[in-house]
């Protein structure tokens, strides 16, 4: 933000003006409002633990959007990659104590 120091009030203003659109932004993205939700609070968190973040930034809200946008991408990978190992690990698991091909239980 161009002007003076970013402080908590000014982020609580821009979560209380533009914190809805993000999260629709989110929502597009991911697809799931619980996950959107998470990742709206890590975009403001992310601008609170350093407001410094911001400084030379001519557009607040482009910076949240752009910020919403890589959080959301890298969640959407880490999905991705986690899906497999989740996917086998479920596959190995089912199959531990499955009685053999022909068995009776």
């Amino acid at each position: 933000m161009p002007h003076g120091e970013v402080t908590p009030e000014h982020i609580q203003g821009l979560y209380a003006s533009h914190g809805y659109a993000v999260l629709r932004r989110c929502r597009e993205l991911l697809g799931d409002a619980d996950e959107a939700r998470d990742a709206l609070q890590e975009v403001f968190l992310w601008l609170l633990e350093d407001p410094g973040r911001t400084e030379g930034v001519s557009s607040p809200v482009a910076y949240l959007f752009a910020t919403a946008t890589h959080r959301c991408l890298n969640r959407l990978r880490n999905r991705a990659a986690r899906g497999a190992e989740w996917q086998a690990g479920v596959a190995r698991a089912l199959d531990v104590g499955r009685p053999a091909h022909g068995d009776r239980v």
